[in-house]
């Protein structure tokens, strides 16, 4: 096996341990935020998750416990990996963001039978009619075309803004996410030879006919 291609193994296999990771960190979450009216550590752990991190936001002591505890051993120490930990607390982040004033998960869990919740797909859910959703496809747009990991990130939290206020026919918005495949997209995206392969991916997803679609 050529040099290269080990590397390329070893980060998808180290994009499925973070993805694991988050999953159960959300799971976790979730379960406090929602379940019986929720309890107010859930409520503090969404509310410094959703701030994000910077000038008047919260600190590394802040969310470090929710980044840190319970580090996977197969990733080697966070101090290693800055694009691990940049993929982990953008997704509890851009959770935090989804999960906020909703009294229902919106995580897809992994026993969930129905469709695979990807970040492609339910930002279709969004605007479900194509020709109705410029603006959904104006972000995803800007998402591939930034420069950088924030810049992605910034047009990836104004659509899962959009997901937590989408309004269906019914009335309700309740489009979920699954964040183990997104944890895993937001460490993949940060190297250039996988970039073009989640943007691909993306767009498949959503651009896939949807079940009650003529």
């Amino acid at each position: 096996m050529r040099r290269g291609e080990s590397k390329v193994l070893n980060r998808r296999g180290k994009a499925k341990a973070i993805g694991r990771f988050v999953c159960k960190r959300v799971l976790e979450i979730q379960n406090q935020y929602t379940r019986n009216g929720g309890t107010a550590q859930g409520r503090a752990r969404v509310a410094m998750l959703r701030r994000g991190l910077g000038q008047r936001s919260s600190t590394w002591m802040d969310i470090g416990e929710d980044v840190f505890s319970d580090w996977p051993q197969e990733l080697g120490a966070p101090g290693d990996d800055i694009e691990a930990v940049r993929a982990v607390q953008t997704a509890l982040n851009l959770y935090a963001v989804h999960q906020q004033s909703k009294d229902y998960g919106v995580a897809q869990l992994p026993d969930d039978q129905g469709e695979w919740a990807t970040f492609g797909r339910s930002c279709r859910l969004i605007c479900p009619k194509l020709e109705d959703a410029n603006g959904v496809k104006r972000r995803l747009n800007s998402v591939q075309a930034a420069t950088d990991f924030d810049g992605a990130v910034r047009g990836m939290r104004a659509l899962v803004m959009l997901m937590r206020s989408a309004k269906s026919k019914a009335g309700d918005s309740r489009i979920r996410l699954n964040y183990y495949s997104l944890a895993q997209d937001l460490y993949l995206m940060q190297f250039d030879e996988f970039r073009d392969e989640i943007f691909q991916r993306w767009a498949s997803d959503y651009f896939r006919k949807i079940a009650d679609e003529k």
